[in-house]
């Protein structure tokens, strides 16, 4: 399994290389990369988990953009009969 915050201008790179050697995977993504045509090849049976807030990843305060997990093969709801690709998080 790969868990991991890629470089996100090596984001379609590091998809492609996950699903050749078909391990399954987490990758902490900017949400931008759902418009990417290079990633949107590897998102096939992909599930995608938004997060309820901004992640700050500087500690200023100011998050910038929006990430999301893009996640392959983790059953993490297997024997679900909801079971969604797009999973978006309760209002807290």
């Amino acid at each position: 399994m790969i868990v991991t915050n890629p470089p996100y201008s090596k984001k379609a790179q590091f998809l492609r290389r996950a699903n050749e050697l078909g391990m399954p995977f987490a990758f902490l993504l900017p949400v931008t990369a759902l418009g990417s045509r290079k990633c949107q090849r590897e998102l096939e049976d992909a599930q995608i988990i938004f997060l309820a807030r901004r992640v700050d990843f500087t500690g200023k305060g100011r998050p910038w953009f929006p990430v999301c997990w893009v996640t392959k093969d983790l059953g993490i709801l297997m024997g679900n009969p909801y079971r969604k690709q797009l999973i978006f998080p309760e209002d807290e």
